[in-house]
Parts: C-alpha cells; structure tokens; sequence
C-alpha cells in the first residue's frame, strides 16, 4: 500500500479528484487507526488485562503501553493512551469502533469520545456509545466530545461528581519548552482560581499601560515597550519567583557549547557560531549563550567535557563535586539530555543502572543511563532486558520487550541532533602512546593535556 500511494502522481488529476483522493485518504487512516486497535487490544487482553476496567479499579497500562509506543514510534504515555483506547473501542464502544472502520472519525476523536467513557461502569459506557454513535459523522472533534460530555453528565451526574475530583487531585504545575528561548509555565488549577488569577494579571498590565500604578518601566530589558501580555507574563513571573524578571534567577542551567563558539579560539576546522546545546531544551544560537554567560548578573561555573576525537561523544568531564555519584549523574544527564527510552523524549527523573545492580549491575558511566520515572518504573517489568554494546565511543543500549520487539537506544552527540563532525578530523594512531589498559576516557584526558 505504501508504495502505490508514494507512486500517486497529482500532476495527472483535476483538483475534484485530488480533494477526493485527499477524503478517501482521510478515511483510510481511520480504518488503518481502527484495525491497530483490534491488534492492540488482542496484544493486551490475551495477557492479563482486564476488558472490563472500572473506574473504581485502576488498571495498570504500562507493560504494554511500552510495547504499543515502541511499534508506534511514539513516547511511552502515548502508548498507554492508545491502550486505552484499543480496549475500550473493541469492548465498550462498538458503534464508535464502527464509525472509526469507516472513516467517519479520526482516531483523534475516538481517543477523546473513550477518555469521557472511562469514568462510566461498563453498561453506561454501552449506553453512552448507543447515544453518540448516530451523530459521530456529522461532529468535528471538539462536538463529539461536548456531545459526550452532555450524555456523560445526563446519565451519570455521580460520574462527573467523581470526574471533577480527580481532577482537583491533578492539579500540578510543568513547563515546556517551545523554541527562540522561550518557554511555557503551565499551571493546572480548578477554573475558579485559574480565571480569578489571569484577571488580577489583567488588571495590573492593564493599569501599567494607563500609567495609573508605580512601575518602573513600560519598557522591558531590551528597550522596547512592553505589550499587554508581556507585562502580564513579567508580573506573574515576580510575583511567582519574588524577583523582578530582570533580575538573574538562582537557577542552574547546563549549556555546552564548544571552546571555539564560547572563546574564539579552539579547532580551527569548527565554526565560533556552531551552536549550543541546553540539555533537555535544545540548541540555541552560540551568540545567545555568549551573551547569556557574560552577562555580569549571572553566576557562570565552567567544566571541561572531554569529547571523543571527532567531538560526538561525551568521554569524561572535569568535577569540582566532593561526592563522586552526583558528578557521575551529571555527566550521564549530560550525556543522555533527556530519557533514553526510544521516542519518549521526557526529561530524566532518575539514573539507573542498565544492567541492574541488584544482579551485579555496576554504577559506572556507561552501565549508567537517564530516564523518565515511567520507564525506569517499567523496564522492572519481567520480561523487558537491555544491556550496553561492549564497545568505546557511543554509548548505545539494545533493548527487549516482553513480546519480543527490540530497539536500539543511541545517546545523542552532545551537542544534540543535527550535529556533524569537522571535515577534516584525522583518524589518531594512538597505539605507540597507550598504555595497555587504557580507556577512551583517559585516552582524551591524555590528549587534551599534551595538545
């Protein structure tokens, strides 16, 4: 199927019939999405998990949510979702299932349609799905899920009693990174406080333009006047950290960047604006660091990370720490950037050892990996093994489910994705020089210090 619709040329149909191919696509990837849930859902329910889930006992996804993400090139917590969704649509909702098999919905829709569902006892699930299912192929997404959402509330007020409770009992605060140095704090609170809160911002932003409160600058850092949402972001920031947005924050940041893009000065094959990495946010351009780092308010520490020769990879590190495993889990998260489990890209909660300690596992760098507290969680999980490739340089993990599959973990060079070595980086001969028990790191230990 793949190669024929590579081979679809769209130079050879009139606009009708591209729009037409476009819709018939769209309901293939329906019907695709559907049958990948009659697999997963056989995957899961032939193995233990209960095909009848209440919402009074909570069903744990995980040793299969793993596998799901790992077929799916999607993160763990994707793979539980989908879980999820497979049992529910094949058990609990046939006439949603049969919508998706034609293309009706997307699996965006069913997946929101099985989430209102899962706080319903197995008969209201069947009575919500007899109610909804006549109306899916008229409703864009955001309309099957309000529709969901008022038969939920129709035929189960306690559901949603307990739905909102939980809620309250998740509430949490996180951040993401979206690029260009910026990022979002989110926080998830009961609406009342949330809409009590932006209006405070509001009207103190909205005061500052009028010029009727004390504030020190319409303008920000760089000069320019500040907009309506800046100065509500820069005042919930003080009022959340006690400090003016200006001010440095007592935070640390890890930045790597080459000697060459921070001095000036280092290979000479390298670009002084190769860019820079920050661990679990990406890379920034070498001039943003540089001005970050010699701003006089900011408190810069340095440590030498020693590369392999062409550079990709993290060998050893200079350490100023008294205690040897802190310095240990900073270089592995320096290493790693962020969870090493194939496409979960969560920021690392927890080192772990690869090949574990309990079965003589050693803590060293390389038996060392980061990741997220999920997947250290599940890789306990009988049946699920991984282990180092005995070999210097990248540091890589082969890694097996429970159902067989098997992946391949690869630290990222370290200056992330997209990175490339010099061209004109030399293959050394160091055999006339190296001791007989000598490792890579030392190897660069040795090299830096006679170059």
């Amino acid at each position: 199927m793949r190669p024929r619709l590579v081979a679809v040329d769209p130079s050879t149909l009139s606009d009708t019939q591209r729009l037409a191919a476009v819709e018939e696509l769209e309901r293939l990837k329906g019907a695709a999405a559907a049958a990948q849930a009659r697999l997963t859902a056989a995957i899961a329910t032939e193995r233990g998990l209960p095909i009848h889930p209440v919402p009074s006992e909570p069903t744990d996804f995980r040793p299969y949510g793993s596998q799901v993400a790992l077929a799916r090139h999607e993160s763990p917590s994707q793979g539980d979702e989908h879980v999820r969704l497979a049992v529910m649509l094949t058990v609990h909702l046939p006439r949603t299932m049969a919508a998706l098999e034609r293309g009706d919905i997307s699996e965006w829709t069913a997946m929101l349609i099985a989430r209102e569902a899962a706080h319903l006892d197995p008969a209201r699930r069947h009575e919500l799905d007899e109610r909804i299912g006549p109306d899916l192929p008229g409703l864009s997404s955001r309309g099957a899920r309000a529709a969901a959402r008022r038969i939920l509330a129709d035929i189960d007020a306690e559901a949603v009693r307990r739905r909102m409770e939980q809620a309250r009992m998740s509430r949490r605060v996180s951040m993401r990174p979206v690029g260009d140095g910026m990022a979002y704090l989110s926080i998830l609170a009961p609406m009342t406080e949330v809409a009590g809160a932006h209006a405070s911002l509001k009207a103190h932003a909205l005061a500052v333009v009028a010029g009727s409160v004390d504030d020190e600058s319409r303008s920000g850092r760089d000069g320019r006047e500040r907009s309506l949402g800046a100065i509500m972001s820069d005042t919930a920031l003080e009022r959340l950290t006690g400090r003016a947005p200006t001010a440095a924050q007592p935070v640390t940041v890890n930045i790597v960047m080459t000697d060459r893009s921070l001095l000036g000065w280092g290979e000479q094959s390298r670009s002084d604006d190769e860019p820079a990495l920050v661990p679990g946010l990406g890379p920034v351009p070498a001039g943003f660091a540089r001005e970050l780092l010699s701003d006089p308010e900011v408190d810069a520490f340095y440590r030498r990370l020693f590369t392999s020769p062409d550079g990709r990879d993290l060998v050893a590190m200079d350490s100023q720490a008294r205690s040897f495993p802190a310095g240990l889990r900073t270089m592995i998260a320096l290493r790693d950037q962020q969870c090493r489990t194939p496409f979960c890209d969560s920021p690392i909660a927890q080192t772990d050892h690869v090949h574990p300690h309990a079965r003589g596992g050693p803590t060293t760098y390389r038996n060392g990996m980061g990741l997220c507290q999920r997947c250290n969680l599940v890789k306990e999980a009988p049946g699920f093994a991984a282990h180092v490739r005995p070999r210097d340089g990248t540091h890589v993990v082969d890694v097996r489910t429970p159902a067989g599959q098997e992946a391949v973990s690869v630290a990222p060079p370290l200056l992330g994705w997209g990175w490339r070595a010099p061209p004109d980086v030399e293959e050394l001969d160091l055999s006339p020089d190296v001791a007989p028990n000598e490792s890579v790191a030392e190897r660069a230990l040795r090299l830096a210090v006679a170059a």
